[in-house]
């Protein structure tokens, strides 16, 4: 996607975007917390936060063929700010392959608000990956995101050290930005 912004921007967006900043401090009822921190490298180059790595890590177990989530170990391995960020954690999709879990937070990575985080973890078959899904409207999430995630995706497919060819992008699907990292092998 190689969409560009005009420096005039139209009466409509410009709202959009003053909605979206108030989201910022709150979503819904509660204050809206800086992920920065959590997120921090996912949009150079898909490369995760120590505490990111180890929530990751700790979102389910297995033993054999039988996958089981585990939200209360993932949200151990937290920091309390993000922690408090945290809400919901379930299996919004299985299939003999992957899960796909979806985590509901109430926080903001560059001050744009997120709604949820998703991974998609494959079942001993190298599948893995992320997308920080944002707060409508999309547009304050491309206004920040969209030249990091494409400076992003090009360093990744140019490093020839991308054994695995890990990539990255963002889109916008349902009205909502997305920014995704894949690295499945």
């Amino acid at each position: 996607m190689n969409r560009r912004f005009n420096s005039v921007l139209p009466v409509a967006m410009l709202t959009a975007m003053s909605a979206g900043a108030a989201l910022a401090t709150t979503v819904g009822n509660m204050p809206a917390r800086p992920l920065d921190a959590f997120l921090s490298g996912l949009d150079a180059q898909c490369t995760a936060s120590a505490q990111f790595d180890a929530f990751l890590r700790a979102l389910r177990e297995h033993e054999g063929e039988v996958y089981r989530l585990t939200p209360a170990a993932a949200k151990a391995v937290l920091d309390a700010p993000i922690r408090s960020a945290i809400g919901d954690i379930r299996i919004v999709e299985e299939t003999g392959e992957y899960q796909l879990i979806e985590v509901d937070v109430t926080g903001t990575w560059r001050e744009v608000p997120v709604e949820s985080i998703q991974f998609w973890l494959g079942k001993s078959n190298g599948i893995a990956g992320t997308a920080v899904i944002f707060s409508p409207p999309s547009e304050p999430a491309l206004k920040v995101f969209q030249t990091r995630i494409e400076t992003s995706a090009t360093q990744m497919a140019d490093d020839p050290d991308n054994d695995i060819e890990a990539s990255t992008g963002l889109k916008v699907e349902d009205g909502r930005a997305q920014m995704w990292c894949d690295w499945s092998t």
